[in-house]
């Protein structure tokens, strides 16, 4: 699991690849990650994951997952708020 608050302001994070052995993203990970913009997805299964951005989530993040992952990552609860590309 990634902890809660675990990338809490690293402004100058740009990207970050999520390992497949990962199954949960605490809350408030990627809070005040302003230059966050893509996220690397290993997994096939979408994580559980409740609020990863705080409130406000300012520009689109692109979120790689592997092919045939996206419709299943489209309609999970709060992934389904970010731009899901099949890689």
């Amino acid at each position: 699991q990634i902890g809660q608050g675990a990338f809490w302001h690293c402004y100058r994070l740009e990207d970050i690849t999520i390992p497949s052995m990962v199954n949960t993203i605490g809350d408030y990970v990627f809070t005040r990650c302003d230059s966050l913009s893509v996220i690397y997805d290993e997994s096939p299964i979408p994580q559980r994951i409740t609020n990863i951005f705080s409130d406000s989530l300012i520009k689109p993040i692109n979120v790689y997952v592997p092919k045939g992952s996206a419709p299943q990552y489209s309609a999970a609860q709060h992934w389904n708020r970010l731009n899901i590309v099949e890689n």
